[in-house]
């Protein structure tokens, strides 16, 4: 399985199994096995992914900073 990215929620994870070309999605508290099958792994991500969209996961899209915003004493 490949890395998930940090921006998903606590919780979330999408997995694909390569022998049954599936792809398992776990999300708030639900768990869906997507339907069809998958040739790739990042074709699998992305309908996993997909998924949770339209659950109203929303990727965090801005870069953070590692600059702290403490003040210097």
């Amino acid at each position: 399985m490949a890395s998930q990215p940090t921006q998903y929620e606590t919780g979330m994870r999408v997995s694909y199994d390569r022998a049954s070309m599936k792809v398992t999605v776990s999300f708030r508290g639900r768990i869906k096995m997507i339907d069809g099958t998958y040739a790739s792994e990042s074709e699998a991500i992305s309908a996993g992914e997909m998924y949770c969209r339209r659950l109203g996961w929303q990727p965090e899209t801005k870069s953070r900073s590692a600059v702290s915003m403490m003040r210097q004493r």
